[in-house]
């Protein structure tokens, strides 16, 4: 059954043209990054919904701000894609000092769980 993954993040970089979003189904550095998986251009935009993952699927994540030739990266975030009915993964002060919240809730037994990765 199709999931989704929703990513937030906080920019606190003032300055930026977009925020890109890059994404494997294995690790990856800045400087082996896989195809760029959507650029958001739209400055007041601060999450993106990932429709093209499965249950129980691991993929990785890094978050970008550009501002011309110049990019400053997060880490790469590995996230498990839960059977639950969100999935979410939040990247709060992104650019600085990022972290990583992944939160679920489960329909079937109304539990709802976060937890830092």
């Amino acid at each position: 059954m199709s999931q989704k993954l929703e990513i937030q993040w906080d920019n606190s970089n003032p300055v930026f043209e977009s925020v890109r979003i890059y994404k494997s189904s294995t690790a990856f550095t800045e400087n082996n990054l896989p195809t760029l998986l959507t650029e958001i251009t739209d400055i007041g935009v601060s999450n993106y919904d990932d429709l093209d993952v499965e249950l129980n699927e691991t993929w990785f994540y890094m978050l970008s701000t550009k501002l011309g030739v110049a990019e400053a990266f997060t880490e790469c975030f590995e996230v498990l894609i839960v059977d639950d009915v969100k999935n979410t993964l939040a990247i709060q002060p992104a650019f600085f000092v990022p972290s990583l919240w992944v939160s679920g809730w489960n329909a079937e037994t109304g539990d709802f769980k976060m937890w830092k990765s």
